[in-house]
């Protein structure tokens, strides 16, 4: 017998095999499923519905729904079949059942007219659903566009008075007439400190926009090396900071917004210096890894604990050790960094070991699916 042939035996089934057939795909669905009759009689339910309303099939089948099930089901039932007299479509609607007179559980039902061989109507069928999870979506995504709203708003506001303390400090400081030295000192530290709010400020909007869906990546084919490379002749006014670099000579081009890129690394080699003992010895790497182009920053700081390194990527969390006390940033910049990368298609990695240093690192695909 030949593969055609066993496909058609297969398929020829008695009519006691379709019915076995149908009766485990009706009782394997994970949805409550109810058939009744056009006189309001039970034709069948599967085993969902038992358990979640708490009956018994051979309790409930030949008996009016309005008798045999609950009253919120049953309620429910009844609009939508009263609906369903109206239009003959297929109706939607939610409703909420008390489970064990504790739980509030809100359910969808849909019904569906139920049609002999000759399209005549000889009754409807309900499928009920567990409506939790997508009422628990729904409200997470309304939390993430307060969230969303409350960050741009409060940052806006900010930045208002902000600028004016800025510009003022700016003029006073580039006045001709010499200032007295404390007055000086004052103004710089003012300075100073309306940068690192400038600069919160910024991060805020930017996981904003990361977090929504509203930056545009600008993409195109580069050397990663080559930003790398100019990126770190900026950080040689850091005094404190001794940064090597290592490049692959055989390094393969890239798409990537160099924009975006070049504020990853820059996060990654800022915060290696801050949580590094002076003089900090950072290492920066770009390396082929199979498939993707590998950034590594390496430093020789305090270290994370291993229970802490998974966490390093939230919002707003930062390792917590005697020696990050006084280290000022917003917990944010590794959060930039990893979703850059995730918009890119790559990943992020971390590893530490106490006392010794960190390796941060992230990858971006030659070829991107």
């Amino acid at each position: 017998m030949n593969a055609q042939e066993d496909r058609t035996a297969s398929m020829a089934r008695t009519p006691s095999e379709a019915h076995t057939l149908f009766t485990e795909i009706l009782e394997s669905v994970p949805q409550a499923i109810l058939a009744v009759s056009h006189e309001g009689c039970i034709l069948a339910c599967n085993r969902n519905a038992e358990f979640i309303f708490r009956i018994q099939r051979a309790e409930v089948i030949d008996r009016k729904y309005e008798e045999a099930l609950p009253p919120a089901l049953a309620q429910a039932m009844s609009r939508l079949i009263h609906s369903a007299s109206k239009s003959g479509d297929s109706l939607d609607s939610e409703f909420d059942f008390l489970v064990e007179r504790r739980t509030k559980l809100p359910l969808g039902i849909s019904l569906s007219p139920i049609l002999d061989r000759e399209d005549r109507p000889r009754g409807f069928v309900f499928v009920v659903r567990d409506m939790s999870l997508r009422h628990e979506a729904q409200n997470l995504r309304q939390l993430h566009q307060m969230n969303l709203e409350f960050v741009h708003t409060v940052s806006h506001e900010i930045k208002a008075p902000l600028t004016t303390i800025q510009l003022g400090t700016a003029e006073l400081l580039s006045q001709r007439t010499p200032l007295a030295e404390e007055c000086l000192t004052t103004l710089q530290l003012i300075d100073a400190a309306a940068q690192r709010i400038q600069g919160l400020v910024n991060d805020f909007l930017d996981v904003a926009k990361l977090e929504g869906g509203h930056a545009a990546l600008e993409t195109e084919l580069g050397d990663l090396g080559l930003l790398a490379k100019k990126m770190m002749d900026g950080f040689h006014h850091v005094q404190k900071a001794n940064i090597e670099l290592e490049i692959d000579r055989a390094l393969p081009p890239v798409k990537f917004d160099s924009k975006r890129i070049h504020r990853a690394l820059e996060n990654l080699v800022i915060n290696a210096i801050k949580y590094s003992r002076p003089p900090a010895r950072i290492r920066v790497s770009v390396t082929r890894e199979g498939d993707c182009v590998k950034v590594a920053v390496a430093d020789q700081g305090i270290g994370i604990p291993r229970e802490q390194l998974g966490l390093v990527w939230e919002k707003f969390y930062r390792a917590l050790a005697p020696e990050t006390t006084n280290v000022a940033g917003s917990g944010l910049g590794l959060t930039i960094v990893k979703h850059i990368v995730s918009m890119h298609g790559g990943e992020v990695d971390a590893t530490s070991e106490v006392g010794k240093g960190s390796v941060f690192s992230f990858t971006l695909p030659l070829r991107r699916t």
